[in-house]
């Protein structure tokens, strides 16, 4: 955003970036690994939301394991409101404490005290804000959201069949509506 509006949410993220050939977790990390976890410290009357998670890849690691999470950078993003009373041209700082797990063949915890300067108009303290680049970031990221059942926009009809070798056959079909996509892996 390029100003905060009291009462009213906005986007603010965690941006993670891995070297190549390392990844970090998702929420559902599959057979190992841990996900990574924000602990915010706002100001009183401040809220946050819960991490949004962009769809994941997989992994198949030693074991083998099959984990899920992400390759190259992710944004961890949260929903932020601040207070109906937030004056204007009032500073605010808002922390967080992130932690990680990032693997390759072995995996190192990792963790960073992060931190951003807010004025009620929306500058962040000490910078120019470029908000065309964030907000082309955050749009590409939000594109990765999963979407909620209701907003898919994909029917699902699941049937089952006898058959000769296993004695049961389950089939699905899945059908693209108002121009959405869906696979299955």
């Amino acid at each position: 955003v390029d100003a905060i509006t009291p009462g009213e949410p906005f986007w603010l993220g965690v941006l993670m970036v891995m070297q190549p050939g390392w990844h970090i977790y998702w929420k559902h990390a599959g057979d190992a690994g841990l996900p990574p976890t924000i602990k915010w410290q706002l100001p009183h009357g401040w809220t946050v939301g819960e991490i949004q998670w962009p769809m994941p890849q997989r992994f198949i690691e030693k074991g083998p394991l099959t984990t899920y999470g992400y390759a190259d950078s992710v944004l961890l993003m949260v929903s932020v409101t601040p207070p109906h009373g937030v004056e204007q041209s009032t500073s605010v700082e808002l922390n967080a404490r992130v932690n990680w797990m990032v693997c390759h063949e072995e995996c190192i915890p990792g963790k960073a005290d992060v931190k951003l300067r807010l004025t009620s108009s929306g500058k962040i303290a000490g910078t120019v804000p470029n908000v065309t680049t964030a907000n082309s970031r955050f749009r590409y990221w939000q594109g990765l959201l999963p979407l909620n059942s209701g907003d898919a926009g994909v029917v699902v009809n699941a049937s089952v069949k006898n058959t000769d070798d296993t004695g049961r056959r389950a089939g699905v079909t899945l059908a693209q509506i108002a121009g959405r996509h869906a696979s299955l892996a």
